[in-house]
């Protein structure tokens, strides 16, 4: 599969709840980024498989996603951009966020090395604001 495939494949594991599926073509010493405020559970930087698993567990027990959408895909070298849209509701407090994202994939030998995740976080950390 090319880099571009593998990202794509990793949204449709994602949709599907297939957490696993996504960590299979992360290295092991993956580096995991998504900058925002420490009050948000999963923003931060992270590296190795099991902690990009932690970033999934505090999502998913702070997110619930009404929609998650790639948009486009953008691949050049060992770099894939995807750029899309969510809207998710905060579990903990019931605010909304519709969210215009960027993710940056950077590969080596076939395996994801670095992720960024380029999101607007002050609409996320808003949604933790009582």
């Amino acid at each position: 599969m090319t880099n571009k495939e593998l990202v794509q494949l990793s949204f449709e594991n994602f949709g599907k709840g297939n957490i696993p599926g996504i960590l299979e073509i992360l290295s092991d010493d993956i580096i995991w980024e998504m900058n925002g405020p420490a009050h948000i559970p999963f923003a931060g930087s992270r590296k190795g498989k099991e902690a990009v698993l932690d970033f999934f567990i505090q999502l998913g027990a702070t997110s619930d996603f009404q929609s998650f959408t790639p948009k486009e895909f953008i691949a050049e070298g060992d770099k894939v951009v995807a750029l899309g849209e969510a809207v998710a509701t905060n579990k903990q407090t019931g605010k909304q966020t519709k969210n215009n994202w960027a993710m940056a994939w950077t590969f080596s030998n076939g395996k994801v090395t670095h992720y960024y995740n380029y999101s607007d976080t002050y609409a996320v950390a808003e949604t933790f604001a009582q």
